[in-house]
């Protein structure tokens, strides 16, 4: 599985599949336009790449809720809440494919253009991820070797030999808000993997007055006041959940809130990581 860094523009935070899905339109779009400006697609629409980047986003939308459409019954709502992160790129990628095939058909001359903005997409897309890959330190892909603790002031290890979800939030944090049921839901539903709600840079007064508030057992509580585990990974915003593989290896970082849907998707890694 790809571990990919999350950009930060300013206040912006742009998860992988975002910054990748902008870089590769943006390349397209380049090689589209640059192709109607040698005249080799005549009444070709500029905007064209943009329209088959949307293609792609509700094909693979579509596609993940199709994947994912018992853990969307409960809250049919959720679907269209892209804040969960929630794509399957095979079905988005399948679309924007119809739909170039589609075009091309039916005007002849957009083939070439077409073919060329594709395949310029494909490679500055492959170029972005090696490039990525190779700057990510070492350090980034494993849970630092550090120490946190419960709210009864015991030592809670970050590894324990089992799958772990390991989710960092703050109190003042909106999405922390939203996404907590999804998460206390989730340590019930897959007991065969280890839930660590682990608190980021406030003392214990306020995690205890939060887990009043917010309904969190106790248990699934860990406390970092000096977010440690956070500046380690370089992690720029909340919340952001960790798929942990048994020996510590950090499968997948997910920013923002997961729903119901998502956190099954991600706990699939948890479980394709145990037999890598």
């Amino acid at each position: 599985m790809l571990n990919l860094p999350t950009l930060t523009l300013g206040p912006l935070l742009l998860p992988p599949g975002l910054w990748l899905s902008l870089l590769t339109l943006a390349a397209a779009t380049v090689v589209w336009r640059r192709q109607l400006a040698l005249g080799t697609a005549p009444n070709a629409d500029k905007d064209t790449p943009l329209v088959l980047a949307g293609l792609g986003m509700l094909g693979a939308r579509v596609g993940f809720v199709g994947l994912y459409w018992r853990d969307y019954l409960e809250a049919p709502w959720g679907a269209v809440n892209i804040r969960d992160g929630g794509w399957w790129w095979p079905a988005g990628v399948a679309a924007i494919a119809l739909g170039a095939a589609v075009l091309g058909r039916r005007q002849p001359p957009l083939r070439r253009p077409l073919l060329l903005a594709s395949a310029a997409a494909a490679a500055v897309g492959a170029l972005a991820v090696i490039a990525a890959s190779a700057l990510v330190p070492t350090s980034a892909l494993h849970l630092p070797e550090v120490q946190v603790a419960g709210l009864d002031g015991e030592p809670v290890p970050l590894v324990d030999g089992r799958p772990s979800v390991i989710n960092l939030w703050a109190s003042w944090c909106p999405p922390c808000r939203r996404e907590m049921p999804v998460l206390v839901e989730g340590a019930q539903r897959f007991p065969s993997v280890r839930f660590v709600l682990l608190n980021q840079g406030e003392d214990q007064a306020v995690v205890e007055s939060t887990v009043q508030q917010w309904s969190i057992p106790p248990g699934l509580l860990a406390l970092d006041p000096q977010s440690t585990v956070g500046n380690a990974l370089g992690v720029r915003g909340y919340p952001t959940t960790l798929i942990i593989a048994a020996d510590g290896r950090i499968l997948e970082r997910h920013s923002g809130e997961v729903s119901r849907a998502s956190l099954a998707a991600l706990i699939e890694l948890a479980d394709d990581g145990t037999h890598e």
